[in-house]
């Protein structure tokens, strides 16, 4: 094998694996129950904080 067929093998390979881990993030991310914002804040929050968290960017 050439040296630029092994790159491109290892370039693939890198791809999925970044691909993989997107997947299993967004995934995971989505199945954790509760609100983002709610976990962001913390239990003692109020509901502002939690409204200001939920509108920042």
């Amino acid at each position: 094998m050439t040296f630029w067929s092994i790159l491109r093998q290892r370039c693939w390979g890198l791809v999925l694996v970044v691909a993989g881990v997107c997947v299993i993030t967004f995934i995971i991310s989505h199945l954790i129950p509760g609100d983002p914002a709610r976990l962001l804040a913390g239990d003692r929050a109020s509901d502002a904080i939690v409204d200001n968290i939920r509108q920042q960017p």
